[in-house]
């Protein structure tokens, strides 16, 4: 009876342990799916939290900058390539001034510093990130520049008075500008023909090396507060006034080359001879000496030696006037002896017009002859002529002295001085660009030659001026941008979808914010989903942790694979490869350096984040691993003794419970502690018992003690 009962809660007991273990099966397949949901949720909660840690705070990218030495490869490179490229691009630097590149980079890096730079940067990272994370809505950045501005001054004076001023303004400046103002030769008055050569040089000869490195420190104090934008004018003079002898001496030097000799007879022979004497002279019998004539006969009497002595006259009287030291002047020429050997010559013209004349007529008649002896013929109708008559003789009897004729017909008539003045010498440059030359010479020797922001355009191109300009107002002003520029600067201001792209752009930075807020709660999404597979995947507290660190060891696992060696073996490699193909296709040097800081800068924020998500993943890794282990571990070393029965026992059977539930908690427990161990114990003995049920405290020696009592009864009942 007692062995049937025993048979009969053994198949009872095998049928409730055949439902529990579909139930429990269940469970661990539930598990399992939670588990595999906690991979996607680990993935997402670790890249929110880096996303947090990196691009969300300000701290990370002045962090990425600082290491990425952004600062000095804004000087040591991208400067330096940039300013040779404008430089060559421009075909020199403005005024062919004589700096090198490193010269320049290194007036710009002591005029804003690389520490300067980053505590400006720096700040508008503090102010940008907020901004763009929708924390504020308003952006604002401004950097100041005011407080350099006095640095960038005596950088300035520092520069110029490096370079060689004189050699900047007389390689191609000022012989470029007199060129275009001049043309390339220069008509002076009174016939001086100068070409532009001669113009610079005669300037380069008053203007000095010595003269412009004394006035260096002068040209910086002028010049620099409009380069920083402290004034809206500049004017630059080279004062001449202690030039004057030198100008005095370029003067001798332009107007040695003039000659009188035409100015007299074109405009004051020629005007007197076409008033009175446009006719000639008639003498007796026909004789007539020309307009022509006299006039060469005149231009005859100029001699060199005279010429050149009223010259040097007229140059001594003129020179004051031109180099400002007085206003006017007046030259008076005398050529009332010149018209005297202007007659002198004539008499040997009226002469020999007489000897033709003589020698042109035919012999007189007898008749002709007895008249002129009886002093009844009439000389100037005597068409005939005497043998032996001569020239003296035909003149005497004609009462006529040539000199005495000439001299009242012509020298009564002509002027016996020319009067040279101011008015004059303007007259023959009215309306020409000589005159507006003459007048800037004259201001320039007096008030000294002066350069101002006027002059720029003639000396630098369009381009180089608006870049100037932007730069003086950067440095007055400070550089400010504002939400409008960001905008501006993303989206085309002029598409018709502007408004909504702006909308768009503040819905993400909205989505952005709230992301932020939400991101928090994932952790504990995360704990809550581990909870859950240790809960629903073990029973007791030691298997519970397990199944829970065995989810989290899985999926921190592949996150640690994903963001370390899927990472640097795929996507770095996939970057590096991009970037050679990038670089290769850079159109210019400054192009190709920029792409590779750039792409070498992204694969540093790259590492750093993916680092921090691999070092999170290895802190997980290691927790559920060991957290795993030791469940495991503590599943088969310290769960409890098992109930082994030896042959040598009375009886084999186990003892029969005292009632049901006994029976069912007895199959519960049996099937608890199997269903919870990982790695089930296995007999070690062909001869043990393989059932090694466990009271529910784990005591062996309570069940062979009950065991006994059982067999008792059994004994006194039959």
């Amino acid at each position: 009876m007692t062995v049937r009962k025993h048979l009969h809660r053994m198949a009872q007991s095998f049928k409730f342990v055949l439902v529990r273990g579909k139930i429990i099966w269940v469970r661990r397949l539930i598990a399992i799916g939670l588990g595999v949901l906690m991979i996607p949720l680990l993935i997402v909660t670790l890249l929110s939290l880096r996303v947090n840690d990196t691009f969300l705070e300000e701290q990370f990218f002045k962090d990425q900058l600082v290491e990425a030495d952004i600062y000095n490869f804004l000087y040591t490179d991208a400067l330096t390539v940039a300013i040779d490229q404008q430089i060559e691009e421009a075909g020199g630097l403005p005024l062919d001034i004589n700096l090198t590149t490193e010269e320049i980079v290194e007036a710009i890096q002591a005029t804003l510093p690389p520490d300067w730079i980053q505590t400006e940067v720096e700040l508008a990272i503090d102010d940008a990130v907020p901004y763009l994370t929708g924390e504020t809505d308003d952006l604002s950045l401004t950097v100041s520049l005011a407080e350099r501005a006095d640095v960038a001054l005596v950088v300035i004076q520092e520069l110029l008075n490096s370079i060689d001023l004189h050699a900047a303004l007389f390689d191609e400046t000022i012989p470029q500008a007199v060129e275009d103002r001049l043309g390339t030769e220069i008509d002076l008055a009174l016939g001086i023909s100068l070409t532009a050569n001669q113009a610079v040089e005669s300037l380069e000869r008053v203007i000095t090396p010595e003269l412009l490195q004394s006035l260096q420190t002068q040209a910086a104090n002028d010049v620099g507060p409009y380069f920083i934008g402290k004034s809206d004018t500049f004017t630059f003079t080279i004062p001449l006034e202690d030039k004057v002898v030198a100008v005095q001496q370029e003067f001798n030097r332009i107007l040695e080359n003039v000659d009188l000799q035409p100015y007299i007879l074109d405009e004051v022979i020629d005007p007197a001879l076409d008033e009175y004497l446009v006719d000639g002279v008639e003498l007796p019998l026909g004789v007539v000496i020309t307009r022509p004539e006299i006039r060469q006969a005149v231009e005859a009497a100029l001699t060199p030696t005279w010429v050149a002595q009223q010259t040097d006259n007229l140059v001594n009287g003129i020179i004051p006037y031109l180099t400002g030291t007085s206003e006017g002047f007046i030259v008076t020429v005398p050529v009332q002896d010149r018209i005297g050997a202007a007659v002198d010559i004539l008499t040997g013209t009226v002469t020999q017009k007489y000897t033709a004349l003589l020698e042109s007529l035919p012999a007189c008649t007898s008749a002709q002859i007895i008249q002129i002896a009886l002093g009844v013929a009439d000389p100037t109708s005597l068409l005939c002529t005497i043998h032996g008559l001569t020239v003296e003789a035909l003149q005497d009897g004609l009462g006529i002295d040539p000199l005495d004729f000439l001299g009242q017909s012509i020298t009564d008539q002509l002027p016996s001085s020319v009067t040279f003045t101011k008015e004059d010498l303007l007259a023959t440059i009215s309306g020409t660009e000589s005159a507006k030359t003459l007048d800037d010479v004259r201001m320039a020797v007096k008030n000294g030659w002066s350069f101002n922001e006027t002059d720029l355009p003639k000396v630098m191109d369009q381009s180089s001026l608006d870049d100037l300009d932007y730069i003086r107002e950067t440095i007055r002003d400070g550089w400010n941008w504002t939400k409008d520029d960001l905008l501006e600067l993303v989206y085309d201001v002029d598409d018709l979808s502007y408004s909504e792209d702006i909308e768009d752009f503040n819905d993400t930075r909205g989505y952005i914010d709230r992301a932020r807020s939400w991101s928090l709660g994932l952790p504990l999404l995360s704990l809550v989903m581990l909870g859950m597979t240790g809960f629903i995947g073990g029973r007791k507290w030691i298997t519970k942790l397990g199944w829970a660190a065995g989810s989290l060891f899985v999926s921190a696992l592949l996150v640690f694979v994903a963001s370390g060696p899927l990472y640097d073996s795929i996507a770095k490699d996939e970057l590096e490869k991009e970037k050679i193909e990038r670089v290769a296709d850079a159109e210019d040097q400054l192009e190709a350096i920029v792409l590779e800081k750039a792409y070498d800068t992204g694969l540093q924020v790259g590492d750093a984040f993916f680092d921090g998500v691999k070092s999170r993943a290895m802190i997980l890794l290691l927790v559920g691993g060991v957290v795993m282990g030791g469940s495991v571990v503590f599943s088969i070393i310290g769960g409890g003794g098992s109930h082994i029965r030896t042959p040598g026992k009375e009886n084999m059977l186990p003892p029969e419970p005292e009632s049901v539930a006994d029976m069912l908690r007895e199959a519960e427990d049996n099937l608890g502690e199997k269903e919870d161990s990982l790695f089930p114990t296995q007999p070690t003995d062909e001869g043990e018992d393989e059932s090694s049920a466990d009271s529910s405290e784990g005591n062996a020696t309570s069940d062979d003690a009950e065991s006994s009592e059982d067999e008792g009864k059994d004994k006194e009942k039959n």
